[in-house]
């Protein structure tokens, strides 16, 4: 929650800063962030997570395999993206774990409705 709440700051801030400064310091661009084999839940999670991100943004989310494109107002380096885009997918591991069929709980991996 702490950690949360400090990327909630940063991120206002560094975009405040952008709007209120004359200098340009914009570098933008979108960076395609291959995530490490993770379920449908954990790459929503890293994908809203990700706006946490100072200045940045999720464009677009792909399945298979599972791909998150993020929009960054600073991007100094492709691989710097990725390391923070893969330190939320660390984080969001770490809390919520690295399974998930996609099934609802109580299911039994059943489409919703069915019995099992």
């Amino acid at each position: 929650v702490a950690w949360m709440a400090v990327k909630i700051v940063q991120s206002s801030l560094v975009v405040a800063r952008e709007v209120v400064t004359r200098r340009d310091r914009i570098n933008t661009g979108i960076v395609e962030v291959p995530l490490h084999g993770a379920s449908d839940q954990l790459v929503t999670i890293v994908a809203s997570a990700c706006g946490l991100i100072p200045g940045s943004i999720t464009v677009e989310v792909e399945r298979d395999p599972p791909t998150v494109f993020i929009h960054a107002l600073h991007v100094q380096s492709v691989d710097q993206v990725r390391a923070e885009v893969h330190a939320v997918e660390a984080r969001a591991r770490r809390a919520f774990g690295t399974t998930g069929t996609g099934a609802t709980p109580g299911t039994h991996g059943t489409a919703a409705g069915e019995r099992p």
